[in-house]
């Protein structure tokens, strides 16, 4: 019986402690810090949802279109257009955004590209929407991120359309001169960097491209029409060589 009772003093005495006004209020302090946890834990996550929308790489609207119009020779249409689809629901990027953005194309002409697209081979005019769309999947994230959500600084260069010849003579004023635009010519220091690159790699990527750009005072599309001609250049090499070997083999 006197087991019984000093039992249950006990757990009458642990019962008390739980119920004292100190320790209602460490439990209710828990409580707080707990909630205080979820709310940053909630925040981190909004704040990871926002990544796209900040701290971008800023590029004016000139970068933008020397990236996207990068020259390819081929590209694969088909794994090209999955991977494109598979980017824009992974990171839940809207389809019109992209369109707008990237190809200046509505969204159901891109939902049209996607789903079906058409052989490299086949191209023609198509192949510039293929090519903005592969020079835009290949750069880094930040990138591509920077291209879709930023606002470009500056404007495009548009070339001005070529005027109609007229058959008519026209009496010309001093002065006044219809001289071409001349052609550019490489410096040797120029050429020579360019020819050791190319027979380093043949296809820099546009990051290099760029730098190399930058390094030699030129435009970055100078230096891809460069790397695009040497190489149509060794293939059409390549090709007459083999040929003079087959003619010489059946002499």
């Amino acid at each position: 019986m006197d087991l019984y009772y000093n039992n249950h003093n006990i757990y009458d005495d642990v019962f008390e402690d739980q119920r004292d006004p100190e320790y209602e209020i460490l439990m209710a302090g828990d409580i707080e810090v707990k909630e205080e946890v979820q709310i940053q834990e909630d925040a981190q996550v909004q704040d990871e949802e926002d990544i796209p929308h900040m701290n971008l790489p800023i590029y004016t609207a000139q970068q933008v279109e020397d990236i996207l119009s990068v020259e390819r020779d081929y590209i694969d249409t088909k794994d090209l257009c999955l991977k494109i689809s598979a980017e824009l629901e992974g990171r839940h990027i809207p389809q019109a955004l992209f369109a707008n953005r990237i190809i200046s194309r509505s969204q159901g002409t891109l939902s049209d590209l996607l789903g079906k697209p058409k052989p490299w081979e086949i191209l023609k005019a198509g192949r510039n929407t293929f090519k903005r769309m592969y020079n835009w999947m290949v750069q880094p994230y930040e990138t591509r991120m920077a291209i879709l959500y930023g606002e470009p600084v500056g404007t495009v260069a548009v070339a001005t359309p070529p005027q109609k010849k007229n058959n008519k003579r026209q009496s010309s004023s001093p002065g006044e001169s219809s001289a071409k635009k001349p052609r550019l010519v490489f410096t040797e220091c120029q050429k020579n960097t360019l020819v050791k690159v190319f027979e380093e790699t043949q296809r820099p990527s546009f990051q290099m491209q760029k730098l190399i750009a930058d390094h030699l005072h030129l435009h970055v599309s100078t230096v891809s029409n460069f790397f695009m001609n040497a190489r149509r250049r060794r293939n059409r090499t390549t090709r007459t060589s083999e040929e003079q070997n087959q003619e010489q083999y059946f002499q």
